[in-house]
């Protein structure tokens, strides 16, 4: 009930405001596409989710991704990296994204019901290619960590390297040589101006 006030947008240009977590016992908010005005204001809904069938309340799971070196086997540690959960196994129908935690080599989608989703890597890692794993978690009683937190692993594999060798390494002897000939010229040079 009290209004989030975003500064710095641009008059006139299209905005979508996009909740990635509700709060508990609500559903995600339908996106609100906008266009900014003076003094405009946006309104979210979250609505109160119950599981009419039941006649109980949902149970919410957090789905952690840790992510890991495909060689190693040990966590990524970076703050550039990120998933997303799809309703939809072609991964069109976008639900909730999920960025890194620095401090864990995590991402967590928070609050899940229970369903099927689809995770996959939007953005990998400096340095690790990006992913075209898909990962389907089906949410309900048979889940471990349901009701608290379901944990994975995703991997990434390291891009390639390239090393470009622009030829062949001068030899000591030759800098040797080669410095020796350049003391020479500035030598001769030197005798020739003192004769004039």
């Amino acid at each position: 009930n009290e209004p989030w006030i975003v500064e710095g947008l641009i008059l006139n240009k299209e905005y979508i405001l996009r909740e990635v977590k509700a709060p508990k016992d609500h559903s995600i908010a339908e996106d609100v596409h906008f266009t900014v005005g003076k003094d405009k204001e946006v309104v979210m809904i979250d609505d109160f989710w119950e599981d009419e069938q039941l006649g109980e309340e949902p149970v919410f799971t957090d789905i952690e991704a840790v992510k890991v070196d495909y060689h190693t086997h040990k966590r990524i540690i970076s703050s550039y990296f990120k998933f997303g959960m799809y309703a939809d196994q072609k991964c069109t129908k976008l639900l909730m994204i999920a960025e890194a935690d620095e401090e864990t080599g995590t991402a967590t989608f928070y609050g899940i019901r229970s369903g099927t989703y689809y995770i996959k890597e939007l953005e990998a890692p400096p340095g690790y290619q990006l992913s075209d794993e898909i990962k389907k978690v089906v949410v309900d009683e048979n889940l471990e960590g349901y009701g608290e937190t379901y944990t994975f692993e995703y991997e990434n594999t390291l891009l390639p390297t390239t090393i470009i060798k622009t030829g062949d390494t001068p030899s000591i002897a030759g800098f040797v040589i080669l410095s020796f000939v350049s003391v020479l010229g500035i030598v001769v040079a030197r005798k020739k101006k003192e004769e004039f």
